[in-house]
């Protein structure tokens, strides 16, 4: 992953991605995020994290 360099420190670069989500799965988000004071984005990164952990073999070449 690329390195962002900020004004003191060093920031991985981050890509943008769009995503819409059902509406009955944006406002369980909603509710669990402010539930556990967790940020969406966390919860939207693990997902993501586990996806590819499962498919980890069909990504190897």
């Amino acid at each position: 992953m690329a390195i962002k360099k900020g004004s003191s420190r060093l920031r991985l670069k981050k890509a943008q991605l769009a995503f819409y989500p059902e509406p009955a799965d944006y406002e369980a988000l909603k509710r669990l995020s402010a539930r556990t004071r967790v940020p969406q984005q966390v919860y939207l990164r693990e997902g993501l994290d586990y996806i590819l952990a499962k498919y980890k073999k069909e990504l190897r070449e």
